[in-house]
């Protein structure tokens, strides 16, 4: 565990040696390329005690690596990652070559996502280890990938062009199919994100919850490959998990609104809510998040959909910050979410290991 905490105060410590006197994108630059070194170093070369399904996939890499042909195995895995497999082992047939492939893959769309978007890429990077989404990058490597590429399709939704939005997120789904429902986000996000729009989202939250059942039988006639989970761990609902993911969108969702409406009050239940706008955008997104969070409480497999959504809080959040005019003020939200989020990483650490298997660390060649 001790690991992980290190790599906080090198992170933090970096962050405060480069960005002293000042930001500029050279700096974020190199900021973002130390940062990426150490994680990848730590995901790449982990060994296959390290994530719940590490072992898994390096079972599926050689399987899929020593058939006859891509088709010749059967396999519930989507076709993007059958064939990000095969074209690894056709290279290199070491296992740990896929871990080393996706972990580079994943850090770089994450981080990339991070140098482009973030006002403050030193508290999106703390955001990203301490709300615990770079241990997800080592246990859930399909779903990961097709959230990095999720992050490419951000461009188009800002620019609000369907066709590339579009065809980004069905790339995404070639690596989990799960992500098909981020297409949600082009008509949501059009919407003017005001007091009657946020009512009608939230009682649409209320409905889904409530005529769960039905909404649930129709998803499986659409994705009948996931129908193996109703019988797994990943379908049991009202775990301390999902109440607690729940908790934490909620609160940063909350926190966004009530920052954007002291400091920006325009951009907030505001009739006259420019479309261009970026908070607005993030808004709509983490209120998704929030919903299917929510939604998750009656089955733990929704709190993945939500991560599609609930993943942008570490945009959000520090472009909410820059928001702040006071730098005092501004300082004490800093500190006050780093502690916090600090506090909900430790206590899951603590309590609730399990989720994401991560520590003791070893690397590979200890195995």
């Amino acid at each position: 565990m001790g690991i992980y905490y290190i790599l906080l105060v090198i992170i933090l410590l970096e962050a405060v040696l480069i960005f002293l006197n000042g930001s500029s994108n050279k700096k974020k630059k190199i900021y973002l390329y130390l940062v990426f070194l150490k994680l990848f170093i730590i995901s790449a070369f982990r060994s296959a005690n390290i994530g719940n399904d590490t072992e898994t996939y390096i079972d599926l890499f050689n399987r899929l690596g020593q058939a006859e042909s891509l088709f010749s195995v059967q396999t519930r895995y989507e076709i993007g990652f059958v064939l990000l497999n095969r074209i690894v082992y056709f290279f290199n047939s070491n296992s740990q070559a896929i871990i080393i492939v996706t972990s580079f893959i994943i850090l770089y769309l994450f981080l990339t996502f991070i140098y482009k978007e973030s006002s403050i890429a030193w508290l999106s990077v703390y955001l990203f280890i301490t709300l615990r989404y770079f241990y997800a990058t080592m246990n859930t490597i399909r779903f990961c990938l097709a959230m990095g590429i999720i992050f490419v399709s951000f461009k188009y939704l800002k620019e609000r062009k369907i066709i590339p939005f579009s065809i980004t997120v069905i790339i995404a789904t070639c690596f989990h199919t799960t992500a098909i429902i981020f297409l949600i986000a082009y008509p949501i996000v059009n919407l003017k994100f005001n007091r009657k729009n946020f009512i009608l989202l939230s009682i649409a939250a209320i409905i889904g919850f409530v005529a769960f059942n039905p909404l649930l039988d129709l998803a499986f006639t659409l994705f009948p490959q996931y129908k193996h989970y109703l019988t797994s761990s990943y379908f049991k609902g009202n775990l301390l998990a999902n109440y607690i993911q729940f908790l934490i969108n909620f609160v940063i969702l909350t926190f966004s609104l009530i920052i954007v409406k002291r400091n920006k009050k325009q951009l907030i239940f505001n009739e006259n809510l420019g479309e261009d706008s970026e908070v607005n955008i993030l808004l709509y997104i983490m209120t998704l998040g929030t919903i299917f969070s929510f939604m998750a409480i009656r089955a733990s497999l929704l709190d993945r959909v939500a991560s599609y959504f609930s993943v942008f809080s570490i945009i959000l959040i520090p472009k909410i910050i820059k928001m702040v005019k006071n730098k005092y003020e501004k300082s004490i939200y800093v500190y006050l979410i780093m502690f916090f989020t600090l506090l909900y990483h430790t206590v899951i650490f603590i309590y609730r290991p399990e989720w994401n298997i991560v520590f003791p660390y070893e690397f590979f060649w200890r195995n």
